[in-house]
Parts: structure tokens; C-alpha cells; sequence
């Protein structure tokens, strides 16, 4: 028997997750997941959902992350990139109560969702001195970027080519022209 929680991480109402737990004895793995939505406030986890039922039903625990984005107070540049750092770390809080795994922690995203959770891995083992002043606590075993925007200029680029208005320059707070080294940080 599945269960589900909505535990929160931070004092930001986007600043949750759901949390589901197999019906399985032991320790279970984590798939943590992040959602996409060009980092927009009008996409939300919900879409995960159905992915996450799955995971669970196959003996994972689930951690199905919310973080603050573009058009909320504190998203986009550092707030989203602090926020999924401390979902991920959050599960060090719930180790113990639900049985986790920490030693077998994926984590999988998809299109934003998938640049953040490549993200996350490039902070693995690395001594942080940028902006972005939070350590990742827990080791993460392999990271799924499923139609993951990889390349924040490149995207820049096409929205640039088609006339619009930017997500990444919203999300980044300026183009790469103006802030470039929030782009080198956002995906090395």
C-alpha cells in the first residue's frame, strides 16, 4: 500500500513536495523528481504525478519536488536553484522515518525540470563559491534529463531568433549578453 505525504521543505508555499512511500519492507531507493515548465509559476508537479505512481508501485520512493519559479516571490535567479538544492537535502530529514536509501538517490527531470536536475549533478563533490551558496548534502547516484534544456544560451537564442520574450532571460534574469556569468554557473 502506497502512501503519499505533501511535506514541506521551506516557509514558501511552493516549497513542498510529495513524498510517496512503496509498501515494501527494507530500505527503498529515492527517485526524486523535478518538474518542467520553462521554470514558469503556471506549470506545477502535478505532472509527475503519474510517473511518480509508477516508481512507487516498482518498490521507489518518490520525493516529487515543488521549488519557487519565474512569477513568484523568490523564484528564478538564485531562489529556484536554492530551492531544489534544499528539497534534495530535506531527504537526510526523512531518511529515518520512512527508510530511505540515501546511498541510491536518482533524480530524474524534465524539460526545465531536466536543466535543473543536471544541475544538481554538476554541484556533486564540488567546493561552492558562486552565488549560489548551498552544498548538496545528499549523493546522488544517476541523473535522468528527459528533453532537459541543456543549453540556457542556445534557448536564449531561439526565443531571441523567434522574437518572443525570453523564459531563460526571465528565469536567469537577463540575457547572456548582460549576465553571463549567471549562464556559465545556471549549466557547467
Amino acid at each position: 500500500m502506497t502512501e503519499v505525504f505533501q511535506i514541506p521543505y521551506g516557509d514558501h508555499p511552493s516549497q513542498f513536495g510529495v513524498f510517496r512511500m512503496p509498501g515494501v519492507s527494507g530500505l527503498s531507493p529515492v527517485v526524486i523528481t523535478i518538474h518542467g515548465g520553462f521554470w514558469q509559476s503556471k506549470y506545477g508537479l502535478e505532472e509527475n504525478d503519474p510517473l511518480d505512481e509508477d516508481l512507487t508501485r516498482r518498490g521507489y520512493a518518490t520525493w516529487n519536488i515543488e521549488y519557487r519559479r519565474v512569477g513568484e516571490d523568490g523564484g528564478g535567479w538564485t531562489g529556484t536553484f536554492i530551492d531544489v538544492i534544499d528539497a534534495v537535502n530535506h531527504l537526510t530529514q526523512l531518511e529515518e522515518r520512512f527508510l530511505l536509501d540515501l546511498s541510491r538517490v536518482v533524480i530524474l527531470g524534465h524539460s526545465a525540470g531536466g536543466h535543473l536536475a543536471l544541475w544538481l549533478a554538476s554541484r556533486i563533490n564540488n567546493v561552492q563559491t558562486d552565488e549560489i551558496d548551498s552544498t548538496l548534502l545528499v549523493p546522488i547516484q544517476s541523473v535522468i534529463s528527459l528533453a532537459g534544456v541543456s543549453d540556457l544560451r542556445k534557448m536564449w537564442d531561439i526565443h531571441e531568433e523567434q522574437g518572443g520574450v525570453s523564459q531563460v532571460a526571465s528565469f536567469i534574469g537577463g540575457s547572456p549578453h548582460e549576465v553571463s556569468d549567471r549562464y556559465r554557473l545556471a549549466y557547467r
